[in-house]
């Protein structure tokens, strides 16, 4: 909305000044000046095209290397993954052991157990003779 009311304000200037109405004697010049700023553009367009094409090599260079730093990166995370994986394997096979042991574990510490409440009966019985005979 705005750039039609500022379109329309300068046509509105350019009717008052009396240029712009299709007509007037510095028609000649304002073609020259417009013929001029077109040419201007042409080459300022033609040095932007150049530029990018030099640039184009750079970008593509660029491309490949973060291309190749991708894989590179993918590659190195993958085996990290295959590896955590193996690790993780090898706890749940420890934990699969312990899981087993336990029990046998648990005979051994009551064996253990009896051992030592039998062993102390008859350290109490010994010292009860020592010092009752």
């Amino acid at each position: 909305m705005t750039a039609k009311i500022t379109h329309l304000s300068t046509v509105s200037a350019n009717m008052r000044n009396k240029s712009g109405n299709g007509g007037g004697g510095d028609m000649e010049t304002r073609i020259a000046k417009l013929e001029s700023d077109v040419e201007y553009i042409k080459n300022d367009i033609l040095d932007i095209k150049t530029e990018l094409r030099g640039h184009s090599e750079d970008f593509k260079a660029i491309r490949s290397d973060m291309n190749s730093e991708f894989k590179s990166v993918r590659s190195e995370i993958h085996n990290e993954f295959k590896s955590v994986r193996s690790e993780i394997g090898g706890v749940k096979k420890d934990l699969t052991d312990i899981k087993v042991m336990i029990p046998q574990l648990q005979v051994k510490m009551l064996i253990w157990g009896v051992g030592i409440v039998f062993s102390a009966v008859g350290l109490g019985l010994a010292a009860a003779r020592y010092m009752f005979s």
